[in-house]
């Protein structure tokens, strides 16, 4: 008869550390979302004590989380992602005009390191702009202000088993008059999610070969998702 390993639930809580070293552990998965879960902390954690876990490294956690220093490593690979600036708390109030000449009036403002569409907002206009960046600060010290791209919400899983794997893609819909927000990701029935797209079978193929290169672009490890907004022309957008 075959045996198969013992599974065992951790908290990330204040005795996590203890539960770890006094638990015989083979190997950790961690099923976190956002930091200290993805950011690379508690990567770095199990390197300390030595404990051999899946998912992404401490770089590559650190560097996908930080949204500004993820679109710089994409771009540098030909990873397509909309225009943006960052701006700390010193510096917002006297960019947002020179943000909007340059952007535009349509725009999406979201904390640099957060997930789950978390302190995200979309805005028109200045007033809009200064209340959403108030808002995105709440949860981090910078705050990313991009253009707003218009399309389909695309999401791609990747998986490594003999190699870097692009699993099918698929399309992530809500009702109409709503976007993909807190909590229409975790709200059961609130969102659709379509396996696989409908797309043209040339885009289905490029937005997978952009999800493997954005995976390899930050150094992502044995699994990852890219999201992507696909315009109706023109490049996918992660």
């Amino acid at each position: 008869r075959a045996s198969y390993p013992t599974v065992k639930v951790l908290e990330l809580n204040e005795g996590i550390g203890e539960a770890l070293t006094r638990t015989e552990v083979g190997v950790v998965f961690p099923c976190l979302h956002g930091p200290p879960g993805e950011d690379g902390t508690f990567q770095g954690f199990l390197e300390v004590l030595g404990i051999p876990y899946v998912g992404s490294g401490v770089l590559a956690s650190a560097c996908a989380m930080d949204k500004r220093v993820a679109k710089q490593l994409l771009l540098a690979n030909g990873v397509g992602v909309p225009r943006g600036h960052a701006v700390s708390r010193a510096d917002a109030a006297k960019r947002t005009a020179s943000l909007m000449h340059a952007l535009g009036e349509d725009l999406v403002v979201k904390p640099v390191s957060q997930g789950s569409a978390l302190g995200t907002s979309f805005v028109t206009g200045a007033r809009q702009l200064r209340r959403a960046i108030e808002e995105a600060f709440a949860y981090d010290e910078r705050v990313l202000i991009e253009e707003r791209v218009r399309g389909r919400e695309i999401t791609v899983g990747i998986i490594e088993r003999k190699g870097i794997e692009a699993l099918p893609v698929v399309e992530v819909l809500t009702p109409p008059g709503s976007w993909y927000d807190y909590d229409h990701r975790y709200t059961p029935g609130l969102s659709q999610h379509v396996i696989p797209a409908t797309l043209p079978e040339a885009q289905y193929r490029r937005i997978q070969e952009l999800a493997v290169l954005a995976h390899r672009s930050l150094s992502c490890r044995d699994l990852s998702r890219v999201d992507f907004v696909v315009p109706e022309a023109g490049e996918p957008v992660v």
